[in-house]
Parts: C-alpha cells; sequence; structure tokens
C-alpha cells in the first residue's frame, strides 16, 4: 500500500467520523471504495488501526487540561475531492504508528474484521501474482508469442509460462477467449484443478462463482482434473459445467465475443451470475448461505450505472435473492428465506 492511498484512506475515515449524515460524502466515499480493491483494503487497513488504538486507549485515565492546552490547535481536516485528493493534517501520532491491527482488539471485533477483509483479498492476492489482469468492465486482447490470439474479460488474471516444451495460460480468476496459434507444442489452459488441453481450437474458459465452464467453437479440448477423473472431450458446439459438487452439465457451446457493456447469461445459477455482474460492474459482492439452485438465460444492458442498477435488481429479482449487508464497499447476499 501506497502512502498516498494510506492517507487518502485516512481522509476519508476522519471525513466520516466529523459528518457521517453528509449524503453527499457518503455517496462520494462509496465511488471511491467501489473503483479499486486497493482502496477497500486501505479503508480497512484505517478501521484496524483505528479500531486498535482506540481500544488501546480505553482504560487509560482522561488527560488533565492545562492552561497550555489552549493555545493547541485542534485536529483538522478536509473533507476528500471527488477524485480523493489528499487534503489533511491530522493530529500528530493518531496514525503515525501502524501497530499491528489486532492489538488491543477484542476476539469477537478482530474475526468481524477479519471477515469483511476475507472478499478482498484474495483478487488482491491474484492481481500481484499475474503477469495480465484486466480492470473491471475492461475487456483486452493480445496475441501472443506463438500466434494464439487471447480475449481476456473484465477483471480478470491469468499467469503465463512459455518454454520450449509447452505453452501454459494459468487463469487465476474471470474468463478468457482462445484461437489458439499453430506450433507443435502443447497448450494447456490451467485453472485450480483443472487442464484444459487444446487440440486445434478455439475455445472459452469460465470460473465465475464456484463452478467452472468450458465451451468450443472450433476444434476440441480435452479436459483433465487432478482430482483423478478420465479426462472429458469437448467438440465444436458443446460446453461442460463442472459444480462444486461434482455434477457435471453439459449444454451446447455459448462462446459470445466479450463485451463489457453486455452482461450475458446463458442457463446460470446465481452464484455464476452474481459473480459475472462483479466483474463486469467492478462491484465487490459476497455471499451469507445458500444462494438457491434457480437458472436465469438473458443479455442484460449494463453501460452504464444506472443500467448497472436495473440489471442488479432484475437479477435479484430472477434468482430470490437480497442484500443482507452492505460493508466496506461489498455487498453480502442471501437467498430469500434461506
Amino acid at each position: 500500500m501506497t502512502e498516498s492511498l494510506q492517507l487518502e484512506a485516512q481522509n476519508w475515515w476522519l471525513a466520516l467520523a466529523a459528518d457521517c449524515e453528509d449524503v453527499a460524502l457518503q455517496a462520494r466515499f462509496d465511488a471511491w471504495l467501489a473503483a479499486d480493491d486497493a482502496h477497500r483494503l486501505a479503508y480497512l487497513d484505517v478501521l484496524l488501526a483505528s479500531n486498535a488504538l482506540d481500544a488501546g486507549l480505553a482504560g487509560l485515565p482522561e488527560p488533565i487540561a492545562t492552561d497550555a492546552d489552549a493555545d493547541t490547535p485542534a485536529d483538522t481536516w478536509a473533507t476528500p475531492t471527488a477524485a480523493g485528493s489528499a487534503h489533511l493534517t491530522t493530529a500528530p501520532g493518531r496514525f503515525s504508528t501502524w501497530k499491528p491491527w489486532f492489538a488491543g482488539m477484542s476476539l469477537a471485533s478482530a474475526l468481524v474484521l477479519g471477515v469483511l477483509a476475507l472478499p478482498l483479498l484474495r483478487p488482491a492476492y491474484e492481481s500481484r501474482s499475474a503477469d495480465w489482469r484486466t480492470a473491471p468492465g475492461l475487456i483486452e486482447t493480445r496475441t501472443l508469442d506463438d500466434g494464439s490470439q487471447v480475449q481476456l474479460g473484465p477483471d480478470s488474471a491469468v499467469r503465463m509460462v512459455f518454454g520450449p516444451n509447452g505453452r501454459e495460460v494459468e487463469l487465476l480468476r474471470g474468463e478468457l477467449n482462445v484461437q489458439v496459434g499453430v506450433d507443435p507444442r502443447p497448450f494447456l489452459v490451467r485453472h485450480q484443478d483443472f487442464e484444459i488441453r487444446d487440440i486445434g481450437t478455439r475455445f472459452w474458459v469460465d470460473e465465475s462463482g464456484d463452478s467452472l465452464r468450458v465451451a468450443v467453437s472450433e476444434g476440441e479440448v480435452s479436459v483433465q482434473s487432478k482430482a483423478g477423473e478420465p479426462p472429458q472431450h469437448i467438440v465444436a458446439g458443446q460446453s461442460l459445467e463442472w459444480q462444486p459438487d461434482g455434477v457435471v452439465n453439459t449444454g451446447k457451446a455459448v462462446t459470445p465475443e466479450l463485451a463489457p457493456d453486455v452482461l450475458v447469461l446463458d442457463n446460470a445459477d446465481a452464484r455464476t451470475a452474481f459473480a459475472r455482474f462483479e466483474r463486469y460492474s467492478g462491484q465487490r459482492l459476497q455471499w451469507l448461505g445458500d444462494a438457491g439452485n434457480k437458472r436465469f438465460t438473458a443479455a442484460l444492458p449494463i453501460r452504464n450505472n444506472a443500467e448497472q442498477d436495473a440489471a442488479f435488481v432484475q437479477l435479484q429479482q430472477a434468482y430470490g435473492v437480497s442484500v443482507r449487508a452492505n460493508a466496506l464497499g461489498v455487498r453480502w447476499l442471501g437467498a430469500n428465506g434461506g
């Protein structure tokens, strides 16, 4: 975390503490949180440090006022701008010493703040370890050294290893379309326990939610799970979906040219649909409990905030899902009645 980003987060914390009922300020803060996972982690760090400091000071006696205090300036701060510019002078020592976040905290507080951090940590780790990553709502296409064309979906990340004996792309998160270039070396796409081996092909891989989907539009792929199951072959026009419980669903291939302004769902379950919405919109979502077993097919426009809000409402209605909590820019979802 950079010092300037840490200062931005402190700005927001102090501004909100000064006027927690300012609706316009809250809206700007929400937009700042939604802009980047790094913003969420920086603000969480401020909350953790503040919680630890307040807990450590709770048992101390009140200071004794002296005449010199009358000449001591009070803490000052300025409301951050919409762009999050830092214009802040903090009281000496308030955040100057960054102690371990758990110092002085109750176990309950540490657990609550730790849970809030979970949906932010995985994307941050994956982004640091990736060779190529995209921002939410953005799609990029690259031609690799072997001539292969790779289209990387929004908020996706890959790690690539090309050597004399093979070509490997590890999908850390998100989705990709691949048009494999002609090369004698094997071409593999890996994701966790799965290995997708190309046999002269154009194919799509998506790991949204808890499932992995592979669809083939040209040629053939062989999908091998490290769990020991025999490889499964998928030919042009077919798709397979692997569920966490081991169920494999078959279907027709849907390998669209990825477009950032349309959310395409093909018989998608709730976790898949909301995970794709998350990547395309940049909003962070997490589940509390069961997501239900409904499926939904649609092409929802998400070109701007208004369309994204409308799409989110439509997804909630289609899957019977509601927002249970909202913290640190992360909305926690749960099935109605679950």
